[in-house]
């Protein structure tokens, strides 16, 4: 006498391909409509974070309660961050200013961008030089919330370590925010360093994941099968996983 066995696959699985079999039966349904539409809304956060969002962009953002304010207290001394960029067409910058003290008389306030020599703003040598400058008056600098300079993109910004320098009027106070492990750089004010950052962003013409992805293709062999085969596997993943969503969705709906 014999027994026989049979193997019966997943019940997910018998409904995915009982869908692929009656696809445009899926549209019509409200799971399958839902289902549709979440996974156009991964394709447009996909293809933002590929192909639009920039990266190697260091910045400090602040807190929502500051840890501390800095204050410019003469025009001699002034204020320095550091750090190091990590995306090329380095193209702009925002800090944010606090209310002007009661000692502001006016003035301008004056920033400028160093190609520096070391992390440590006390450390200068011949090297470095003045890539970016800009003056605006100190009353249009504090009445904004968020200042923002845009200029010329410095296209080989990319692995530089850069120097913000502010001199500002008495009165003057910028926020910061506190210390970051993860950014490399250093905050000083009337000659001493802070305990914390700048709170400051940067910004840079698109230095993108989809843009890395590409040099590091075109830097090795065969460039255009590589990224035919990345895309054929990509293509192929992202239609399995629209199946699976479609088939859970549908399979979740009460039955008649």
């Amino acid at each position: 006498m014999s027994t026989r066995f049979a193997w019966r696959a997943p019940s997910w699985r018998n409904r995915a391909l009982a869908l692929l079999q009656n696809w445009r039966g899926v549209w019509l349904r409200p799971a399958g409509r839902l289902a549709l539409g979440g996974f156009i809304f991964i394709l447009a956060a996909e293809a933002y974070l590929l192909f639009w969002q920039p990266v190697g962009l260091p910045s400090a953002f602040p807190n929502i309660i500051p840890f501390n304010t800095a204050a410019a207290k003469s025009a001699s001394s002034g204020m320095f961050q550091t750090f190091r960029m990590g995306a090329p067409g380095f193209s702009g910058l925002s800090v944010y200013p606090l209310t002007l003290d009661s000692t502001n008389q006016g003035g301008d306030v004056v920033f400028e961008v160093w190609d520096a020599a070391d992390l440590d703003p006390r450390i200068r040598d011949a090297s470095e030089r003045l890539v970016r400058r800009m003056t605006t008056p100190v009353h249009t600098f504090a009445r904004a919330r968020r200042f923002a300079w845009n200029f010329d993109p410095i296209e080989d910004s990319k692995g530089h370590r850069y120097r913000i320098a502010i001199h500002a009027p008495v009165g003057v106070r910028l926020l910061v925010t506190q210390d970051r492990a993860d950014l490399e750089g250093m905050l000083i004010a009337e000659e001493q360093q802070q305990a914390g950052h700048l709170a400051f962003e940067t910004r840079a013409t698109r230095d993108t994941v989809a843009k890395r992805v590409a040099d590091r293709l075109r830097a090795g062999s065969h460039p255009i099968a590589r990224l035919a085969l990345w895309t054929t596997i990509a293509g192929i993943a992202h239609v399995v996983f629209l199946g699976v969503l479609l088939a859970v969705a549908v399979s979740s709906e009460p039955k008649p």
